[in-house]
């Protein structure tokens, strides 16, 4: 026995059915064996993807289950782990690692430091200056850059002092050229230091160069006109 179910419209009908509709006297018959034997099936695969379903959430409890991590421990990214690892064997606290970034620049500046008077005692040395220059140049934060030349085609070692936009001036050319120390040029040879009987050392910093000369040259001219010291001697018998 067979039963009829009858739409008006083939709208009615769903999407799925309505090639299986067949129109009668305007109206539209679906076999409704057909219709019940298509839903058994339905409903025989949703069954299947039930079970399906519930046999992937045990599974995924499971795996919780078995991945779930220790008490005291987190997931962390390997770099992460690395850095952990490192302060551990180091011996380093929670409390010590946001200070380290600035020690480790502080260090740095005092590395740089040593470096700088290092390469500037080596500028004096290669260049006969004394150490007025060194402490002129540790003064204004001078910084050198040794290259090569070639002269008579042979290599020569040059100093020259970096400036802003890494432009490079020979030394020499430099003490020459700038406003300050142009001034002292000349009493950084290590010379000038050297002094004996009544010769003046060279102007000390700070002190006008004309100042000084006008001094010096005031106690040559009384050295020149003072008596030979043969006629002091016969003065002090006159005396007598």
């Amino acid at each position: 026995m067979s039963a009829k179910i009858v739409f008006d419209t083939k709208e009615e009908i769903r999407e799925d059915l309505r090639d299986k509709a067949k129109e009668i006297d305007g109206k539209f018959e679906l076999d409704a064996k057909g219709i019940l034997s298509k839903n058994t099936e339905l409903l025989g695969k949703n069954t299947a993807l039930a079970d399906k379903v519930e046999e992937l959430e045990s599974a995924n409890a499971e795996l919780k289950k078995s991945s779930k991590m220790p008490a005291g421990q987190k997931l962390v990214a390997a770099d992460v782990a690395e850095l952990g690892e490192a302060a551990q064997t180091a011996g380093l606290s929670t409390d010590e690692m946001p200070t380290l970034k600035t020690a480790a620049a502080d260090l740095q500046k005092q590395i740089d430091g040593f470096a700088q008077e290092k390469v500037i005692a080596e500028v004096a040395a290669n260049l006969g200056f004394n150490n007025r220059f060194i402490l002129a140049a540790r003064d204004k934060g001078l910084r050198f850059e040794k290259t090569q030349e070639t002269a008579d085609g042979k290599a020569v070692e040059v100093w020259n002092v970096k400036g802003e936009g890494d432009t490079k001036t020979k030394v020499e050319e430099f003490l020459k050229t700038d406003g300050y120390f142009k001034e002292f040029a000349e009493t950084f040879k290590s010379d000038n230091n050297k002094s004996s009987g009544n010769t003046f050392d060279p102007a000390p910093a700070g002190v006008s160069d004309t100042l000084f000369d006008k001094i010096r040259k005031g106690a040559e001219e009384k050295k020149k006109n003072a008596p030979p010291i043969g006629s002091l001697r016969e003065l002090a018998g006159v005396i007598h």
